[in-house]
């Protein structure tokens, strides 16, 4: 029995409840049940037709309220700096006899949103993660029950500072229809049509003034209880511009003011400015909310800044510019003419202390800045507006005067005093010059703090080269104990030298021809130095008596100094080695009696052939050896991946290795689904920026037999190696094939091998001004027929503004094939893979991928290129039916295909005016004969909008088209259809 067949819907509309005609014929059978089984639950539906649903977004405010009206949506927020949007699905029927309150049947149904923001660098606005997780936790997410058990429908959701995304699977181990599905309830509906809603959640964004905002739905998925996967239509709200807040125009909006206190010099020769705000009247004041941002400029030498106190974030780094956003809404009384510290930045200098630096702090974006406040008397008023900001700046400065000086202060690699390990250890320290032999100094001083594990220690130090170069020795006794006492050690690993002769007759002269002058630091014979941090270096020379900065070199790394005895590589499965990957080493716990300490774990990365070592802390003990490595997520995966995958779902061409089918499986669920082309194409259009539930790359040992390779999953495969030391077995190796999830055809490999070059045209065929709008095909100039493509396209933002896309020649061409997330930036990503159960399919040389509508925002001449090709952005590459992989490059143009009005002798021709069009439209048709004709307009990518049968008459005659002003603002096509000919072109809704 399918699921719930006795509340299935029998006629009607697909998926619709039966007709109201039928349920009066039938009451009188079931009148006594009604009677008892009253409050019956709604009907269930399991076959809702995709064409009927879709996932939209609605912006429940028009902006942030500028005036402290208060209207968050779902409680807990505050519309004074947030911006509510509810996502949901609707349902849209023509049909008087649906019922319209109905449960959802479905085997699985996803949406997910993602948050765009635009405007000047850098960017505020974002998620809200509390506010929103509690309306959903409060909201729709009572709906659903508990989803802890697996036996039970699951409803999943998640969010991110810019993303959201909710996932239902239906898990119930018996086919039912119940409360646990998603119920839709009857609502307004726009075109004369019936609609129903069903709230998935809400998203609550924190709204930084100014900047662009626009919550974009990315993915929306539905896998009804019967029938094929689909995915939904989607509309959203275009973007916005945050408003900015009044300005004050009385208390207690103008008596708050936020200022920059005086630098506060610091020991190390940096400097503390605190962040206060100031009640500037004589009456207390309750601050409810408030927010501003402080700029700080600093020199390229300063190693950062440090803040604390009420800031929303790190500091942002642009530049050499840091920008820290203070934000305040726990509430504050603040009497009359005090202050209230929001917090402190601290101003580090740099490493080598006498390089000169500069540093300046400065509030900005006083337009957008935010105060809510309330008045003693009026504790229920609030009052709403931008808060007033100190224009005055604050600075701080420091280090010496340049100097003609060439010394460098180095550190060597580490190197082992003997072949044995764990061995007495040594790190080199010291000052060389490239130019000069000798050199003469007043003061010395630096402090390293090393990174040590497992019982390293520093034991001791050679100074002889830095210390004793002249008699008497002349060392600066910053220890209280002899005078050869130029160093110390304090606990974490810091070793601290000085010397400072400034007071004596003479100065300390240093070799620096050759190695240098250095010094040696010894450890003991047990742990590991994992790594060096220089936190301060000072070198003051003898004529003139200044402070004179020293070039900091390169910190070796890796800095681990120990002999390897565990070692392996990682390797693909074409034995090409993975380089820059992380490889941990873990004791684990055994019963082994030679046991007396604990090792912490170290990591090792990987070198271009893939190899790693490693030298344990103790040399009897057990280890895991775990590989990693999950950056670089488009190397190697490509359109063509998404067509080997599909075959093999289909059985038409399987998979050969278990590696490849491991590779398929892209969201970690241990079986190969049409979900896993899904997220693959999201990381490739760039709605991803990494798989959400995997990593980039996975590992398995080398040694490993699959039982079934044809089902890798069959048994849970070994990602780690373990392996036992002892003094008769000192050694181990542990090798892994890297597979690079995604890639099922092995293409990532660290040098990519220059692909054949096949080409496409994009260039604007006529002269077009400042505000016109310009439809670009980008049409297929190669010969080949290709199977699948992708391209990472630029435009020029200051010359061209995206409308949108629109569906060209190539069948199964939607908005999901694109990635326009960052679009307002010149960006495109798209990606098309013909389907292998249609025979023939393919990109024909001289078809049209797709058309591109802009607006000219500047005049662009006739065969101005407007679109390059960035494998930054995408690898641009196609493939054909055998394999073969091309590079994809725009080329030269083909005679292009009339998709616009006719010849002046065609028997046929049309234009649509006004294009761009606002609200309706008219249809100019001029035809040689009378007869039927058929006029349509079609979405952007084929969905009927519109359609007319009308009568020509021979000559010129205009049809108005008032339903276009009720479509969603985008590109759609216009089509003339006759027996005698055709003809079709491109309509702009603004």
């Amino acid at each position: 029995m399918r699921k719930n067949d006795a509340f299935r819907f029998s006629s009607g509309a697909p998926g619709c409840p039966p007709p109201r005609l039928f349920r009066w014929i039938i009451l009188p059978v079931f009148v006594f049940i009604s009677l008892v089984v009253y409050g019956q639950e709604p009907n269930c539906a399991d076959d809702i037709d995709c064409s009927s649903l879709s996932a939209e977004i609605e912006l429940i405010h028009s902006n942030v309220s500028t005036d402290c009206s208060v209207d968050d949506a779902c409680g807990g927020g505050d519309n004074f700096r947030q911006i509510f949007y509810k996502v949901r699905l609707k349902y849209r029927t023509t049909s008087l006899l649906d019922d319209l309150d109905f449960y959802l049947d479905y085997d699985a149904v996803a949406v997910a949103v993602s948050l765009l923001v635009d405007g000047t660098a850098p960017l505020y606005s974002r998620i809200d993660i509390p506010v929103t997780e509690n309306c959903y936790v409060n909201g729709p997410g009572m709906n659903w029950g508990d989803t802890s058990d697996n036996n039970t429908n699951l409803a999943i959701f998640s969010v991110e500072p810019y993303a959201a995304a909710i996932d239902f699977q239906d898990n119930l181990a018996q086919e039912d229809c119940g409360g646990d599905k998603i119920h839709f309830t009857q609502g307004s509906c726009t075109g004369g049509d019936r609609c129903a809603y069903a709230d998935l959640f809400i998203i609550a964004v924190n709204a930084y003034p100014d900047e662009i905002i626009q919550l974009k739905i990315t993915d929306a998925v539905y896998d009804p209880a019967t029938g094929a996967a689909c995915d939904l239509d989607r509309n959203y709200p275009q973007a916005l511009t945050v408003a900015t807040p009044d300005a004050p125009s009385s208390e207690p909006g103008d008596e708050i003011l936020a200022q920059l206190a005086e630098p506060e010099p610091k020991a190390n020769g940096g400097c503390d400015i605190n962040v206060v705000v100031t009640n500037t009247g004589s009456s207390t004041i309750f601050v409810g909310y408030m927010e501003f941002v402080v700029k700080v400029s600093a020199s390229p030498s300063m190693p950062g800044i440090e803040v604390s106190g009420n800031y929303n974030d790190p500091p942002l780094k642009v530049g050499n510019d840091y920008y820290i956003r203070f934000i305040s809404n726990n509430g504050h009384n603040i009497s009359g003419n005090s202050t209230l510290q929001m917090g402190t930045i601290t101003l580090k200098p740099p490493i080598v202390m006498n390089e000169p630096w500069e540093a300046t702090a400065a509030l900005v974006d006083d337009d957008k800045s935010r105060l809510k406040a309330f008045l003693p008397a009026e504790p229920e008023k609030a009052y709403c507006s931008r808060l007033l900001l100190d224009p005055e700046e604050q600075s701080c400065s420091g280090g010496g005067a340049p100097c003609d000086y060439d010394v460098r202060f180095k550190i060597w690699p580490p190197e082992n005093a003997s072949a044995n390990c764990p061995s007495e250890k040594i790190v080199r320290v010291g000052l060389t010059s490239p130019t000069l032999s000798t050199i003469d100094l007043r003061r010395l001083a630096f402090e390293l703090r090393f990174d040590l594990s497992d019982g390293a220690e520093i034991t001791g130090a050679d100074v002889a080269k830095l210390c004793l170069a002249n008699e008497p020795a002349g060392c600066y006794d910053f220890m209280g104990g002899t005078e050869a006492d130029c160093w110390k050690t304090e606990s974490n690993g810091v070793f601290k030298f000085c010397f400072d002769v400034s007071g004596e007759e003479d100065p300390v002269t240093l070799d620096v021809s050759g190695d240098g002058a250095y010094l040696e630091i010894e450890f003991n014979t047990g742990g590991c130095i994992n790594g060096i941090t220089p936190v301060s270096i000072e070198m003051i020379p003898d004529t003139p008596y200044q402070n004179c900065p020293l070039v900091l070199d390169s910190v070796p790394s890796p800095f681990q100094l120990c002999e390897p005895q565990i070692f392996g590589q990682l390797a693909t499965e074409q034995g090409k080695g993975l380089s820059d990957a992380s490889v941990t080493l873990t004791q684990t716990e055994n019963s082994s009696p030679c046991i007396d300490d604990n090792c912490p774990p170290v990591v090792e990365t990987t070198g271009p052939p893939g190899n790693f070592s490693f030298c344990p802390c103790l040399v009897c003990s057990d280890f895991e050896v775990a590989p990693y490595k999950n950056n670089d997520p488009l190397n190697g995966v490509s359109t063509f991946d998404l067509v080997l995958i599909n075959k093999h779902i289909l059985g038409l061409d399987t998979l050969d290795s278990p590696y490849k089918i491991f590779a398929a499986d892209a969201n970690n669920t241990k079986s190969i689904t049409t979900f896993d082309i899904v997220e693959i194409r999201k990381l490739i259009l760039g709605i991803y920026d990494e798989l959400p539930n995997n990593t980039s790359w996975r590992f398995v040992d080398e040694a490993y037999q699959f039982p079934n390779p044809a089902n890798p999953f069959f048994e849970i495969f070994p990602e780690t190696v373990n392996l036992t030391l002892s003094p008769g077995n000192p050694t181990g190796e542990a090798n892994f094939v890297a597979v690079k999830v995604g890639d099922v055809n092995g293409s990532a490999v660290p040098a990519a091998v220059q692909a054949p070059v096949t080409t496409f045209d994009a260039r604007a065929q006529d002269a077009t001004q400042a505000g016109q709008v310009v439809t670009l095909p980008l049409r297929y100039a190669g010969e080949q027929d290709l199977e699948a493509f992708q391209l990472g396209l630029r435009f020029d933002p200051a010359r061209l503004e995206l409308i949108g896309p629109s569906q060209g020649d190539l069948p199964g061409y939607t908005a999901g094939n694109f990635g326009l997330g960052r679009a307002g930036r010149g960006e495109i990503r798209t990606l098309w893979f013909a389907n292998p159960a249609v025979p023939g399919e393919a990109l024909h040389p001289g078809d049209v991928l797709f058309y591109l509508s802009f607006r000219a925002r500047k005049p662009l001449p006739a065969g101005a290129n407007l679109l390059e090709t960035d494998d930054e952005l995408l690898s641009n590459a196609a493939w054909s039916a055998a394999g073969q992989e091309f590079s994809f490059r725009p080329g030269q143009r083909l005679e292009d295909r009339k998709t616009g009005p006719a010849d002046a002798d065609a028997p046929l021709q049309a234009a649509c005016f006004p294009n761009p069009a606002t609200g309706e439209t008219r249809l100019a048709v001029r035809s040689d004969r009378a007869g039927r004709a058929r006029l349509a307009v079609f979405g952007p990518f084929g969905r009927n909008e519109w359609m007319r049968e009308v009568t020509l008459s021979k000559g010129e005659q205009t049809f108005d088209i008032p339903e276009i002003a009720r479509l969603p603002a985008g590109v759609y096509f216009w089509k003339v259809l006759t027996p005698w000919g055709k003809t079709q072109g491109h309509l702009i809704k603004q």
